[in-house]
């Protein structure tokens, strides 16, 4: 609706509208809910209220319409709470994650509250997995991408569950929890700005996705730039982090 260049609402009273009015116009039907009101008159204002925000420039900030629930940065999910000053409100303090700084962190907090209150508001969202369509698979391999350019502790963490698993080959042993699995990528990491990356998510099946690759390495001091062909099978938790990671490359040179 927020895309149409002018919208007429018309607000029925009582039972509504005569059914013949909304034959002759060929008017879409607009429900906010399963209750009954007397008229139509709050739920125009409702649809108002929900769709000219979508308008760009209507709110001053569109990063903040795109973090809202159900918008594709969230999807499945509800908004993750929110704070303001003061830190300290009659003995109930705001998280102390939220103010430490560590951007990683705040962002895992950010998931996992997320996830917290859709469960306790609006369980029948997690009916249909979170992490379940092609959008939100492509969001998390963005922030993997960027976690790979920055080599960031915290970045990295913040795409896994405590107890996920990464492995580097099918039948190779996992590095096994988050912390591991940083340490380890730490310890391999590649420098930024030496190499290149491009994808394509290719399917999704349940919390599974699988995503096709390819790498170059760019440096010319590198003995063996490929380009590499890779696979990744991602499982996802509920929260939008990956419990699982499983990569097969290939060297497309030899």
């Amino acid at each position: 609706l927020a895309v149409e260049p002018w919208l007429v609402l018309i607000a029925g009273r009582y039972e509504g509208v005569d059914e013949r009015v909304i034959e002759a116009l060929g008017a879409d039907e607009v429900s906010i809910g399963d209750y009954v009101l007397s008229g139509g008159e709050v739920p125009a204002l409702v649809v108002l209220e929900a769709v000219t925000r979508l308008v760009p420039g209507v709110v001053g900030r569109d990063e903040s319409v795109e973090q809202d629930s159900f918008a594709e940065a969230n999807p499945g999910l509800l908004d993750h709470p929110h704070y303001t000053r003061p830190r300290e409100f009659r003995g109930a303090a705001v998280p102390d994650v939220l103010v430490s700084g560590h951007h990683g962190e705040v962002e895992r907090w950010r998931r996992e509250a997320a996830l917290e209150k859709t469960r306790r508001n609006r369980p029948d969202l997690l009916e249909e997995d979170a992490m379940t369509n092609r959008t939100a698979v492509d969001e998390w391999i963005g922030r993997y991408v960027a976690a790979w350019g920055s080599n960031d502790g915290e970045e990295i963490g913040a795409l896994f569950t405590d107890d996920a698993d990464y492995y580097t080959a099918p039948f190779r042993k996992p590095w096994h929890g988050r912390d591991r699995i940083v340490r380890e990528w730490l310890g391999r990491k590649d420098d930024p700005g030496t190499w290149a990356f491009e994808h394509e998510v290719v399917g999704v099946d349940g919390d599974t996705a699988f995503v096709r690759g390819r790498t170059v390495y760019t440096s010319p001091n590198d003995p063996d730039p490929g380009p590499f062909s890779n696979l990744w099978q991602i499982r996802f938790a509920a929260d939008g982090r990956a419990s699982e990671f499983v990569e097969w490359w290939m060297d497309e040179s030899r």
